[in-house]
């Protein structure tokens, strides 16, 4: 009988266990709550317009973002056939662009990348960054666009 109460334990413990390591998995690989990553068809629709950069956050592998003000002439213009303005501290830039699930890809005419992050929606905001909160590196660098 004892045999029994310990193999059912056990069993007990590893299903509990094996149901909170998937827990904590998911919850790792999932983005911050309040982040809506949109990866359907209808992200190019959301994707295109103007785009005004309201601000600029630099972190680094450890330290938190620090949040710096963008200026009012900063723009970034999505257009349905895929090319691209961008003017970022006096300087435009122009190109195609292209998004494969939540990443955005912006190329300049020659075909180069000028760059490649990851895309995110909160409330009115695209959220333009490699990656927006990680607990043991922190947030990293992000753009905060608005239209």
């Amino acid at each position: 009988m004892r045999k029994f109460f310990l193999f059912i334990g056990f069993n007990l413990f590893a299903c509990l266990f094996s149901n909170a390591q998937e827990h904590l998995l998911k919850k790792q690989n999932s983005p911050n709550e309040d982040v809506i990553v949109n990866q359907s068809e209808p992200l190019i629709d959301s994707l295109t317009g103007k785009w005004y950069l309201d601000s600029v956050f630099e972190g680094g592998e450890r330290e938190p973002s620090i949040p710096k003000v963008a200026s009012d002439k900063d723009w970034l213009i999505l257009n349905q056939d895929f090319s691209f303005s961008y003017f970022h501290a006096g300087e435009e830039y122009r190109g195609n662009w292209t998004s494969e699930k939540d990443v955005l890809t912006l190329r300049d005419i020659d075909g180069k990348v000028i760059f490649r992050y990851r895309v995110y929606f909160k409330g009115n905001s695209l959220i333009v960054g490699s990656r927006i909160r990680h607990k043991s590196r922190g947030p990293g660098s992000y753009y905060v666009f608005s239209k």
